[in-house]
């Protein structure tokens, strides 16, 4: 079996409406070198990962996750950034946070977010992995969390994995 490395981070926002809507964007804070301006999105294992995630739900009694393009773009530019610096992490240097990131990306009011990032193999090595770490596994059958956006991003052996969630707060 492939050794995963795993990692994890589960914040709750307690910013006050408008919060997800800044004026300005923080990635535009990151340099833009070379590697990050395109990536090679596994758009199937993204569709494995919702799959998978639901199915674990469902056993568990919680409300599927539906995706959101927003979370999805924050993701996948996340999982682009970990592939080309070969690392692992929730904050790359440079890099806004899970928040602001989500903030930048989507038009939602999210009261909650967090973020599982992984990498294997497979995407569902991953996946697999998340489920037997209490803190990704946590993430994945919150039930407050009812958005997704999931990322797949290949480089040479490996697939870097991003799953953000959130909870979103109706419109007014």
């Amino acid at each position: 079996m492939h050794r995963l490395l795993l990692a994890t981070w589960l914040t709750v926002c307690l910013a006050g409406p408008g919060s997800a809507q800044q004026s300005t964007n923080p990635w535009a804070t990151i340099p833009r070198p070379p590697y990050a301006v395109s990536a090679p999105y596994d758009v199937q294992a993204e569709r494995q990962l919702l799959n998978l995630a639901n199915r674990a739900r469902a056993e568990a009694g919680v409300a599927p996750l539906e995706i959101e393009e927003g979370l999805t773009r924050a993701a996948r530019k996340h999982s682009g950034l970990m592939a080309a610096q070969n690392q692992l992490s929730h904050e790359l240097p440079g890099e806004p946070s899970l928040p602001q990131r989500l903030a930048a990306m989507s038009t939602l009011r999210l009261s909650a977010e967090g973020e599982n990032v992984g990498f294997a193999a497979s995407a569902a090595q991953v996946h697999q992995g998340f489920m037997h770490s209490p803190h990704h596994r946590e993430n994945l059958l919150n039930p407050d969390y009812n958005l997704a956006g999931f990322a797949v991003v290949r480089s040479g052996n490996r697939v870097y994995v991003t799953e953000d969630f959130a909870q979103s707060l109706p419109r007014h």
